[in-house]
């Protein structure tokens, strides 16, 4: 249900926040899918797909507050994004870097986590072969939607619609330290892993 809601309910949105709000119950899926296998590992890629997806939600929605302008402008709607990438070439790849992740698109750790929960159910019984099914169909419309962002951002151009762009260093800084690590974790997974097991090791064990 977590799947179906949230990858059909997006497609026929029109605002942003509405858009994420769906996306999540979508990934919502994922972490049930982990629980529900309930081995070792997969309780270890829950937290881990837990703590990444936190912390893109957290770079999305400073994304968010960084174009807040002093007249009041704020990203309400999808068309809200055009001009975006002319106007903020920097924030607008930081931007596509966090929706290509939580769309779970390569080269990005969103991917990774994806990837790995579907291994994970491919190995176990016909009910987690179909819950596999519905999880690629979600990623497909998923990726409909935040492509569709992506396309308004860096094609469509309204020359009529200018806003005035704060600058803050402090949320500045918190996305480009997101976006990064977004990229670069890629290459750490064994360190998070280790990390995590760490701490649950005695916890299941028990």
């Amino acid at each position: 249900m977590s799947i179906l809601i949230g990858s059909i309910g997006a497609v026929f949105q029109t605002k942003l926040k509405r858009i994420i709000i769906y996306s999540s119950i979508s990934n919502l899926a994922l972490f049930i899918s982990f629980m529900f296998v309930n081995t070792f590992y997969s309780i270890i890629f829950f937290f881990l797909t837990l703590v990444i997806y936190s912390i893109s939600m957290f770079g999305l929605f400073s994304v968010f507050l960084f174009f807040y302008s002093n007249n009041g402008f704020c990203l309400r709607k999808i068309n809200s994004l055009a001009n975006f990438f002319f106007l903020n070439k920097y924030a607008a790849v930081c931007f596509c870097v966090i929706m290509f992740s939580l769309a779970g698109m390569p080269p990005f750790i969103g991917f990774i986590t994806k990837f790995i929960n579907l291994l994970i159910l491919t190995e176990f019984n016909t009910l987690n072969f179909i819950l596999l099914i519905f999880i690629l169909a979600s990623t497909l419309f998923t990726n409909f939607y935040y492509l569709r962002l992506i396309k308004i951002m860096f094609i469509n151009n309204f020359k009529n619609f200018i806003f005035i762009l704060p600058i803050n260093f402090y949320l500045s800084l918190f996305i480009v330290s997101v976006t990064l690590f977004l990229c670069i974790s890629v290459f750490y997974m064994d360190f998070f892993i280790n990390f995590i097991s760490f701490f649950l090791e005695d916890t299941y064990a028990y």
